[in-house]
């Protein structure tokens, strides 16, 4: 197991999350991986400040070296998985791209999203 070092000194970055992620949603979790990508998500989704809609393509977290490091020895396969259950849960949304490229385009379930 590789330890944690702990929270560096000074002034680091914070990511607002609603309450609701807490007090509602994580306690409904009931699978690791499933918690681990929605979280990496709405981490992911907080970050495009500014942006009029908020998404990521499921390609950019197929390729997101920091999320699938977390999935075990299948982590493409345990991201689908993990992305149906929070599709399914309510947490996310997904829609296909309109472009006509097929790909799936995920937002969090939010007016906003």
């Amino acid at each position: 197991m590789r330890a944690f070092s702990g929270f560096p000194a000074g002034k680091a970055r914070k990511v607002s999350l609603p309450e609701a992620v807490f007090s509602e949603l994580v306690p409904l979790i009931d699978d690791l991986h499933e918690l681990k990508v929605t979280l990496h998500v709405l981490w992911r989704l907080a970050d495009q400040r500014g942006q009029a809609v908020r998404y990521l393509r499921q390609a950019d977290l197929a390729s997101d070296t920091l999320l699938l490091a977390g999935l075990g020895p299948t982590p493409l396969a345990a991201l689908e998985t993990a992305l149906a259950r929070a599709v399914e849960r309510g947490t996310l949304l997904v829609a296909k791209e309109p472009a006509g490229s097929g790909e799936w385009l995920i937002f969090a379930n939010t007016p906003r999203g």
